[in-house]
């Protein structure tokens, strides 16, 4: 019962911070897009 409820608990941890991770790639892929478009208007 104990490891169905470790496994249950570690699950639930996992699916919350799956949408974290996934919000924090998208920052950081926009914020090097941004980066590279500026430093590419800065060239011109």
């Amino acid at each position: 019962f104990f490891i169905f409820l470790t496994i249950f608990v570690g699950f639930m941890v996992w699916v919350d911070f799956l949408p974290l991770w996934s919000l924090i790639l998208c920052l950081i892929i926009l914020t090097i897009i941004t980066y590279t478009n500026v430093k590419g208007k800065e060239v011109d």
